[in-house]
């Protein structure tokens, strides 16, 4: 199993955008991908 983080405790705007754009670059057919965001 791989594990990429992404994490930033400053607020602002593109931190969900680029990890989609990752994680559909990354993802291949029969893979399974868990994504998840805890923002407050």
């Amino acid at each position: 199993m791989k594990m990429i983080t992404f994490a930033n405790s400053k607020g602002g705007v593109g931190k969900i955008t680029l990890t989609v754009g990752v994680v559909r670059a990354l993802a291949k057919p029969g893979k399974r991908i868990l994504l998840f965001d805890i923002d407050p």
